[in-house]
Protein backbone atom coordinates (compact mmCIF):
# COMPACT_ATOMS: atom_id res chain seq x y z
CA UNK A 1 0.00 0.00 0.00
CA UNK A 2 1.40 3.49 -1.10
CA UNK A 3 1.98 6.48 1.37
CA UNK A 4 -0.98 8.40 0.02
CA UNK A 5 -3.58 5.34 0.57
CA UNK A 6 -2.49 4.96 3.71
CA UNK A 7 -3.04 9.15 4.66
CA UNK A 8 -6.28 9.62 6.00
CA UNK A 9 -6.56 12.94 3.59
CA UNK A 10 -5.18 12.11 0.04
CA UNK A 11 -1.70 13.44 -1.48
CA UNK A 12 -3.67 15.59 -3.69
CA UNK A 13 -4.79 17.96 -0.97
CA UNK A 14 -2.51 20.58 -0.08
CA UNK A 15 -1.05 20.75 3.36
CA UNK A 16 -2.89 22.90 4.44
CA UNK A 17 -6.42 21.78 3.99
CA UNK A 18 -4.95 18.09 5.60
CA UNK A 19 -3.24 20.05 8.94
CA UNK A 20 -7.15 22.14 9.04
CA UNK A 21 -9.00 19.14 9.04
CA UNK A 22 -7.09 16.97 11.29
CA UNK A 23 -7.33 19.93 13.78
CA UNK A 24 -11.52 20.58 12.93
CA UNK A 25 -11.23 16.86 14.08
CA UNK A 26 -8.75 17.13 17.07
CA UNK A 27 -11.41 20.01 18.48
CA UNK A 28 -14.80 18.01 17.16
CA UNK A 29 -13.71 14.95 19.27
CA UNK A 30 -12.20 16.86 22.36
CA UNK A 31 -15.74 18.58 22.63
CA UNK A 32 -17.19 15.30 22.60
CA UNK A 33 -14.80 14.27 25.10
CA UNK A 34 -14.38 17.01 27.70
CA UNK A 35 -17.31 17.39 30.13
CA UNK A 36 -19.20 20.50 30.51
CA UNK A 37 -18.71 20.82 34.34
CA UNK A 38 -15.46 20.05 34.23
CA UNK A 39 -14.67 22.63 31.49
CA UNK A 40 -16.48 25.13 33.47
CA UNK A 41 -14.55 24.66 36.62
CA UNK A 42 -11.26 25.21 34.66
CA UNK A 43 -9.02 28.71 35.36
CA UNK A 44 -8.54 30.31 31.55
CA UNK A 45 -5.69 29.75 30.11
CA UNK A 46 -6.75 32.73 27.37
CA UNK A 47 -3.20 35.07 27.24
CA UNK A 48 -5.15 38.05 26.18
CA UNK A 49 -7.71 37.62 29.33
CA UNK A 50 -5.14 36.86 32.15
CA UNK A 51 -2.64 39.76 30.93
CA UNK A 52 -5.12 42.30 30.68
CA UNK A 53 -8.16 41.63 32.30
CA UNK A 54 -10.39 41.74 28.91
CA UNK A 55 -11.70 38.85 27.00
CA UNK A 56 -10.55 38.07 23.85
CA UNK A 57 -12.76 37.78 20.62
CA UNK A 58 -12.50 33.72 21.56
CA UNK A 59 -13.11 33.71 25.28
CA UNK A 60 -15.82 31.34 25.59
CA UNK A 61 -15.80 28.86 22.69
CA UNK A 62 -13.71 26.10 24.15
CA UNK A 63 -16.82 26.01 26.80
CA UNK A 64 -19.37 26.86 24.15
CA UNK A 65 -17.96 24.17 21.89
CA UNK A 66 -18.04 21.28 24.71
CA UNK A 67 -21.68 22.55 25.74
CA UNK A 68 -22.74 22.48 22.03
CA UNK A 69 -21.09 19.27 21.58
CA UNK A 70 -23.18 17.62 24.66
CA UNK A 71 -26.37 19.15 22.91
CA UNK A 72 -27.03 22.05 25.27
CA UNK A 73 -27.39 24.78 22.47
CA UNK A 74 -28.85 27.15 24.25
CA UNK A 75 -26.07 26.97 27.45
CA UNK A 76 -23.48 27.25 24.26
CA UNK A 77 -25.04 30.21 23.07
CA UNK A 78 -24.94 31.85 26.81
CA UNK A 79 -21.05 31.16 27.04
CA UNK A 80 -20.57 32.73 23.87
CA UNK A 81 -22.94 33.72 21.03
CA UNK A 82 -20.84 32.52 17.98
CA UNK A 83 -19.84 29.50 19.82
CA UNK A 84 -22.52 27.16 17.97
CA UNK A 85 -22.64 28.54 14.74
CA UNK A 86 -18.66 28.19 14.56
CA UNK A 87 -19.09 24.59 16.11
CA UNK A 88 -21.79 23.79 12.86
CA UNK A 89 -19.18 25.35 10.13
CA UNK A 90 -16.30 23.34 11.69
CA UNK A 91 -18.44 20.18 11.74
CA UNK A 92 -19.31 20.81 8.00
CA UNK A 93 -15.56 21.88 7.08
CA UNK A 94 -14.30 18.53 8.61
CA UNK A 95 -17.62 16.70 6.74
CA UNK A 96 -16.32 18.39 2.96
CA UNK A 97 -12.83 17.30 3.67
CA UNK A 98 -13.41 13.52 4.50
CA UNK A 99 -15.70 13.98 1.16
CA UNK A 100 -12.65 14.92 -0.80
CA UNK A 101 -10.69 12.05 0.61
CA UNK A 102 -13.66 9.66 -0.42
CA UNK A 103 -14.34 11.04 -3.48
CA UNK A 104 -11.35 12.39 -4.50
CA UNK A 105 -13.69 16.07 -5.29
CA UNK A 106 -14.97 18.69 -3.32
CA UNK A 107 -18.65 18.78 -2.55
CA UNK A 108 -19.43 22.23 -3.63
CA UNK A 109 -17.98 24.07 -6.57
CA UNK A 110 -15.35 26.77 -6.51
CA UNK A 111 -18.08 29.23 -7.42
CA UNK A 112 -20.45 28.18 -4.39
CA UNK A 113 -17.11 29.13 -2.17
CA UNK A 114 -17.17 32.35 -4.27
CA UNK A 115 -20.52 33.74 -3.64
CA UNK A 116 -20.14 32.30 0.54
CA UNK A 117 -17.34 34.71 0.93
CA UNK A 118 -19.15 37.82 1.18
CA UNK A 119 -21.48 36.13 4.27
CA UNK A 120 -17.75 34.67 5.68
CA UNK A 121 -16.34 38.82 6.24
CA UNK A 122 -19.95 39.86 7.38
CA UNK A 123 -19.69 37.25 9.76
CA UNK A 124 -15.91 37.89 11.13
CA UNK A 125 -16.64 41.71 11.15
CA UNK A 126 -19.83 40.94 13.27
CA UNK A 127 -18.07 39.01 15.55
CA UNK A 128 -15.36 41.11 15.58
CA UNK A 129 -17.42 44.41 16.46
CA UNK A 130 -19.19 42.16 19.04
CA UNK A 131 -15.44 41.35 20.54
CA UNK A 132 -14.65 45.13 20.68
CA UNK A 133 -18.10 45.89 22.40
CA UNK A 134 -18.12 43.60 25.26
CA UNK A 135 -14.53 44.82 25.79
CA UNK A 136 -15.16 48.16 25.97
CA UNK A 137 -18.35 46.62 27.83
CA UNK A 138 -16.00 44.83 30.37
CA UNK A 139 -13.72 47.71 30.80
CA UNK A 140 -16.29 49.94 32.02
Amino acid sequence: MTEAKRSLLPAGLPFGARGVGLVLAAVLVLSLVLEPAWVGRQPTVCAVRSVTGVPCPGCGLTRSFVTTAHGDVAGAFAFHPFGPVLFALSLLALLALLWRTVTGRWPVGAGAVDRLRPAAWTFLAIWLLWAAVRAVHHVL
